[in-house]
């Protein structure tokens, strides 16, 4: 509900949810979020540079507004 951006949201078969956002530029992320508050984030973007890493609850609208080029 506190996020500024509305992503695509999936279940998985992973019992997670998936978060998923794409620009014009075709770049895409992914927030995977997991009942025990992990959150895994999978970028890509259009020159082909892609990172994996994990994030807290916290900075999840720091790395949406990132990806989008705004800044919070």
């Amino acid at each position: 509900m506190n996020l500024l951006i509305q992503p695509a949201i999936f279940p998985t078969a992973r019992d997670s949810i998936q978060l998923e956002y794409e620009n014009d530029l075709g770049d895409y992320l992914e927030l995977e979020l997991f009942e025990n508050e992990r959150i895994k984030m999978f970028s890509f973007d259009h020159t082909g540079k892609s990172l994996t890493e994990e994030i807290n609850y916290d900075s999840i609208n720091k790395v949406v507004s990132k990806f989008y080029g705004r800044n919070i």
